[in-house]
């Protein structure tokens, strides 16, 4: 697999509004993980978030889910050093390779995993902490467990002020409600 090739042929099905379905083997699942390790590794430079970006970019794109990802994933999203544009493109990674991945198998989801997810509830960033709540939501009954962090982290009145808050304040109630804590 050429990971620039592949990226690319994204972008291109993309503009086409066509959506790309991508399969990957075993051998293109490890390529990908170490392009994600030795990125993850070196982020200080550009060319390294460009990578990480294209990688989450072709996951994204995939068909079929490899639980190598688990762990990394959860590092991007644990690391001071990865911009809020792309843990927000790990977030979205995550949905497919941890949570759908684990429902499918019929398994829980990972401690850890909720706990990435726990810590990410205490940034200040206001579109993070959105897509972080939206990843709880794709959880389903396990994302309760966050329930009394979610309360005690949720934007104050004075913060709805902004259109990330707003929504977060949103999701947090449409949780409520899913969860029975609200009619």
């Amino acid at each position: 697999m050429n990971i620039e090739n592949t990226y690319n042929d994204v972008l291109v099905s993309l503009k086409k509004e066509k959506r790309p379905l991508l399969k990957q083997n075993d051998d293109d699942f490890k390529e990908l993980f170490l392009a994600l390790g030795n990125s993850l590794n070196s982020i200080e430079m550009h060319e390294s978030k460009e990578m990480i970006k294209k990688v989450l970019c072709i996951l994204d794109h995939t068909t079929n889910h490899s639980p190598i990802f688990e762990g990394i994933l959860c590092k991007i999203l644990k690391s001071k050093d990865v911009p809020t544009d792309l843990k927000v493109y790990t977030l979205s990674t995550t949905q497919k390779f941890i949570i759908q991945r684990r429902n499918f198998m019929g398994e829980p989801l990972p401690s850890f995993y909720i706990d990435t997810l726990s810590d990410l509830l205490d940034v200040k960033d206001p579109e993070l902490y959105e897509w972080t709540l939206r990843t709880i939501d794709e959880m389903g009954v396990q994302g309760k467990k966050l329930v009394h962090k979610i309360l005690k982290t949720r934007p104050r009145f004075l913060q709805m002020l902004k259109k990330h808050n707003q929504n977060s304040h949103d999701i947090i109630e449409m949780l409520l409600v899913k969860w029975g804590f609200r009619e």
